[in-house]
Order: structure tokens, then C-alpha cells, then sequence
């Protein structure tokens, strides 16, 4: 027999365009494992990881977008100390083949 376990989680990403081409977005993430149980009396054990990530998107054209972030997350399980962190991210993002739609 498998074990059942039920997870939540979700992510908010507001972004705000300081011109054409350059956008700041802050996206704030949360995520529960509502299967998390203690050992010794198998109560639920309260959990949340959450994370924080401001991040500025360069749109090179309707094909290419480049992001720099920088993510501060935090672990917290009950019973133990809150674990951190913090990583620098970068991503490219390349639209090959279908592309968006647009006039000739």
C-alpha cells in the first residue's frame, strides 16, 4: 500500500513595467505538506516553506526575456529551528517554433 499525502501551495507575482522592455516583479511563494505528522504521537506537524523574490525582467523582443532575482526563502517546521535560503537566480527564456501572434 502507497502512503496518501496532501501538499498546498501557491505563488502571487505582481510585475510593474518601468518601460517596454524592462518589467520588476516581487513573487512571494508558500507551500504546506499537510501530511507532515510528529513520530512519537502522529499529531500534524506545522510546516510552511515560503520564499520571497524580488526580480528584474529585460524583454529583448517578443522572443527572448532575461531575468536576474535574487530568492530568500525560509523553512519553519514545528518542533525545529526555521532553516534559510538564499540563492541569485538567472534565467533566459527563448520562444523557438510557434511563437505569439502578431501582424505583418
Amino acid at each position: 500500500t502507497g502512503d496518501f499525502t496532501e501538499k498546498a501551495g501557491a505563488y502571487f507575482f505582481p510585475q510593474y513595467a518601468l518601460d517596454e522592455s524592462l518589467f520588476f516583479g516581487l513573487r512571494i511563494d508558500a507551500f504546506t505538506n499537510l501530511s507532515l505528522k510528529f513520530s512519537s504521537n502522529n499529531e500534524r506537524r506545522k510546516n510552511l516553506d515560503y520564499a520571497v523574490v524580488p526580480n528584474i525582467t529585460y524583454r529583448s523582443s517578443e522572443f527572448a526575456n532575461f531575468r536576474l532575482g535574487y530568492s530568500h526563502g525560509v523553512n519553519t517546521i514545528q518542533g525545529s529551528g526555521d532553516t534559510y535560503e538564499r540563492i541569485f537566480l538567472a534565467q533566459a527564456i527563448f520562444i523557438l517554433g510557434a511563437h505569439p501572434a502578431h501582424e505583418f
